[in-house]
């Protein structure tokens, strides 16, 4: 008797073994169905790295056929749905933890997220870095300005933390201390500093400065005693 898409749909539903699915997805090639295809990457995707270069390279592909398939199918399949745990191990480069963040953002909020990197002339002409070196400010700096150039103005507002992003970060009350670089947006009274002894650190911490005053003298104690937070720990 020949084995039916119902009776596939129902195995999957049951069987914690996943492998049922790749059975399945053959069988959707063999009906000449373009929803093996997706099945086959979801489940690759699956069991890799979010913050690995695959994931990301499967990503775009995957989301176009999505959204070529019937929501109430997805749904069985739990495609979108249901998840393997974004935080379940945290990397130690900069550009992997900008992809957790990423990829959380779009699972929680809804909010569909590229991969890291950005267009330097379309992002960046409103800030100045403020260097005493010459030295360019750090990646994952700039990858936090991109990722928040990715959210919608409108979106912001949920995101209440999202200025809260780097692995490391405190607040400062005085910016006139020696030796900090300043990262500052146009307009804006928000200002970001590092360290001109981290400069070369792809992923320093970093401080932020609001703009109200503070004793110095607390405020370079503070920094002595790299009081930073650790948003990973």
């Amino acid at each position: 008797m020949p084995v039916g898409e119902d009776q596939f749909l129902e195995e999957i539903g049951k069987a914690e073994d996943r492998t049922v699915r790749l059975v399945y997805a053959d069988w959707l090639d063999e009906q000449g169905d373009p929803r093996g295809e997706l099945v086959r990457i979801e489940e690759e995707m699956r069991g890799i790295p979010i913050y690995s270069d695959r994931y990301w390279e499967l990503k775009p592909h995957r989301n176009q056929l999505r959204a070529d398939c019937p929501n109430e199918w997805l749904a069985q399949m739990e495609y979108g749905t249901v998840y393997e745990p974004t935080f379940r191990d945290i990397p130690d480069g900069w550009k992997e933890r900008w992809r957790l963040i990423r990829e959380f953002t779009e699972r929680w909020y809804g909010i569909p997220m590229p991969d890291v990197g950005y267009d330097e002339e379309k992002i960046f002409p409103d800030f100045r870095w403020s260097s005493i070196s010459d030295k360019p400010a750090p990646p994952s700096m700039l990858e936090w300005i991109a990722y928040a150039n990715d959210i919608p103005s409108q979106e912001r507002n949920l995101l209440g933390g999202f200025w809260n992003c780097f692995p490391r970060r405190a607040i400062v009350n005085d910016k006139e201390l020696p030796g900090f670089t300043i990262l500052e947006r146009v307009g804006i009274d928000i200002e970001f500093m590092v360290h001109e002894n981290w400069l070369e650190d792809p992923d320093p911490p970093v401080h932020e400065f609001w703009g109200y005053p503070a004793d110095q003298e607390e405020q370079l104690e503070y920094f002595l005693e790299e009081e930073t937070i650790d948003q990973f720990s």
